[in-house]
């Protein structure tokens, strides 16, 4: 999860999911997200094994793929259509993800 400032006021945060919950922080040693209104972006994904012939040797310049979890256009601030306004602590906030 990524917060992006789109107010010119607070500081960009991430956060990491786990078993759907998740919790933020503006760097490592300072927890929780600054006031402001924010852009948010979620990305969800999985491994997904190469598969490739027995034959073939590994070549360290190639990456195994990423399948997305949850629609890919969460993943870019710019398309996820995502905002939320931070102005006290709390743990309640949801994203209802949307396929369309």
């Amino acid at each position: 999860v990524r917060f992006a400032p789109s107010d010119g006021g607070g500081q960009p945060a991430t956060g990491t999911i786990k078993v759907g919950v998740f919790s933020m922080q503006t760097t490592r040693s300072s927890p929780g997200v600054v006031k402001g209104t924010y852009k948010v972006s979620i990305l969800s994904e999985k491994t997904v094994a190469l598969s490739l012939p027995a034959d073939t040797p590994p070549d360290p310049n190639r990456w195994p793929e990423a399948e997305s979890l949850i629609p890919k256009r969460y993943g870019d601030i710019r398309t996820s259509n995502l905002e939320v306004k931070v102005d006290a602590p709390r743990d309640d906030l949801r994203f209802d993800l949307k396929d369309k």
